[in-house]
């Protein structure tokens, strides 16, 4: 894993020939020679190393049988079906004046999921339409999101 600190690794301010340690220079060392893989968790720069681990090693343990009280919790996240996750609402119906949307208190459980995949489809066209390339589309997931882009061609 390779997460990168602040500044250029190829260019260490500090000199090993004054002494001092600079571990981005040997950081840069450890790449060109150690590493096998690489992983990104996005395109920014951190003070350190710690937290991309601490995301991969989240990423990694909620796989493993009995992390998560769900058995299949992980295969319902985001991403695991090459879509964003549908909006979650809990209860009251109604907190602060804004309420559940309908389907959701109808008990028509084919509605219910018919409404969460419209919604995961259309929160991944809205934020990452990257995604929908790979995602594995219906045809009615086709004819939806023509339709949602016609409506609303922004």
């Amino acid at each position: 894993m390779h997460a990168e600190c602040a500044g250029d690794v190829e260019s260490a301010a500090l000199s090993e020939d004054r002494g001092t340690f600079d571990h981005r220079r040997q950081l840069a060392r450890v790449r060109e020679h150690l590493v096998t893989d690489e992983i990104s968790i996005g395109d920014y720069v951190l003070t350190g190393g710690e937290i991309p681990a601490l995301i991969v090693i989240d990423a990694v343990a909620r796989l493993v049988p009995g992390v998560l009280g769900d058995p299949d919790g992980a295969m319902d996240d985001s991403h695991a079906s090459g879509l964003l996750e549908y909006p979650q609402y809990t209860r009251p119906p109604v907190f602060r004046g804004w309420g559940v949307p309908d389907v959701l208190l109808s008990g028509n459980h084919a509605e219910i999921q018919r409404w969460r995949r419209q919604q995961a489809l259309l929160r991944t066209l809205r934020r990452r339409p990257d995604m929908l390339e790979k995602a594995n589309l219906s045809q009615a997931d086709r004819e939806y999101l023509a339709r949602i882009q016609q409506e609303d061609p922004s």
